[in-house]
């Protein structure tokens, strides 16, 4: 079910208390708003723990992905360089609930190639510790781009890239 409402427009004002009411009433917790984000994947991006474990609890699907090709995984990681604490817990908590860690994203990546560019040696390590496939590629005009591609392109720390290496090549 899609129905008319932004939620991070709508919502912005609202208490999670209230936003949960309103989908105490609303039978399909995998609604779409207008911007193509479900209720799990904009408290993914909101760092919204109580919204995350109440859509978890009504059945939130994990491995949504949006119009942008992102899923609540790949939104945590785009973000988790700035609060890495919570998005670890979120990270985890996503991953008991079933996500999958080798969904294909924006530009055919999966969790572990985003998080390859994203300068957290610590979400990387509970990707792995998770089962995320280290050497996943993506091709592109005949070349396989992997972790240590991405890693270089983004500009990730010495300490970071020596890491993604011995992954990829172990």
């Amino acid at each position: 079910m899609n129905f008319d409402i932004c939620f991070n427009f709508d919502f912005r004002d609202l208490s999670n208390e209230d936003i949960i009411e309103i989908f105490d009433e609303i039978k399909d917790i995998n609604s779409v708003d207008d911007q193509g984000d479900t209720l799990l994947l904009w408290a993914c991006k909101e760092y919204n723990l109580q919204l995350i474990e109440y859509a978890l609890c009504r059945g939130g699907d994990t491995n949504y992905l949006n119009e942008c090709g992102e899923t609540p995984v790949q939104e945590v990681i785009n973000i988790a360089e700035d609060r890495e604490e919570i998005a670890l817990a979120i990270l985890q908590k996503l991953i008991d609930a079933g996500a999958n860690l080798e969904v294909r994203g924006f530009m055919k990546k999966t969790a572990f190639l985003k998080a390859c560019s994203r300068n957290s040696k610590k979400v990387i390590e509970l990707l792995v510790r998770n089962g995320a496939d280290v050497k996943v590629t993506v091709e592109e005009d005949g070349k396989l781009l992997d972790g240590c591609f991405y890693a270089d392109i983004f500009g990730e720390t010495p300490e970071i890239r020596r890491y993604i290496g011995r992954l990829v090549n172990s």
